[in-house]
């Protein structure tokens, strides 16, 4: 698995019927992010299971920092859009975009 699979089960979700509306678009993204939080999640124990207890503390810290980050950075995005009828896609995509590629990226820390 890597980046080039990001988007791939939205993009087909949002072939079905109903899921090319700005509400399907934004559930189908949605439901994509939560697969790629689930990899996520299993990627950070995985690491936390292999690492000395500074490593872990350091880990630990970095994870709680990207998440504000992330939250930070994709609600800047909506508030970009406030007053579009798409911000609530171009958060959920953000949402999607950095979950997923911090999943990848916690998978392949330390070359692991």
């Amino acid at each position: 698995m890597d980046a080039s699979c990001i988007g791939a089960a939205s993009g087909i979700c949002m072939e079905q019927p109903g899921g090319f509306t700005t509400q399907g678009m934004s559930q189908c993204t949605s439901a994509e992010t939560e697969v790629w939080d689930g990899h996520l999640n299993r990627a950070y124990k995985a690491r936390m299971a292999e690492i000395t207890p500074d490593q872990k503390t350091a880990l630990r810290e970095a994870q709680r920092a990207w998440i504000a980050f992330r939250d930070a950075d994709c609600g800047l995005q909506y508030q970009m859009f406030i007053d579009g009828t798409m911000r609530s896609n171009i958060y959920t995509g953000c949402m999607l975009e950095m979950t997923a590629r911090r999943a990848l990226a916690l998978r392949d820390l330390g070359g692991m």
